[in-house]
């Protein structure tokens, strides 16, 4: 049997143990709740640029539409070739690495502040 200090000791560490896991457990769950508001910005954004695709797509269909008359517009069908290749080529152009400071820096600010944001 360990002495009466040492079966403190143990217990103590034993709390302490179990308080980090729930705290780690609050933090994730409090990440989570960043990236969900998060999220909604992300969302709106794509809205947007979607929004832009949607635009030359709808030109390059009225080009295509056009290129197919019988009378058709001369170059109509190579424009919306050309616009097709431009969104294409916007896509791909469009890149970025992603972030892990963002995350350390909000895991590091949940640690002490439950509201914290990216």
């Amino acid at each position: 049997m360990l002495p009466a200090a040492e079966q403190a000791f143990q217990h103590c560490a034993e709390r302490v143990r179990a308080s980090q896991g729930r705290r780690d457990a609050a933090v994730c769950e409090a990440a989570v709740d960043a990236a969900r508001d998060y999220a909604e910005a992300y969302r709106a954004a794509l809205t947007a640029a979607l929004e832009h695709e949607a635009v030359l797509h709808g030109l390059r269909n009225e080009l295509l539409a056009r290129g197919n008359l019988p009378d058709g517009a001369p170059g109509a069908a190579n424009a919306a070739a050309r616009i097709g290749d431009l969104i294409s080529s916007t896509k791909r152009s469009a890149a970025v690495r992603h972030n892990p400071e963002a995350g350390r820096r909000l895991l590091a600010e949940l640690m002490s502040n439950p509201e914290a944001t990216f």
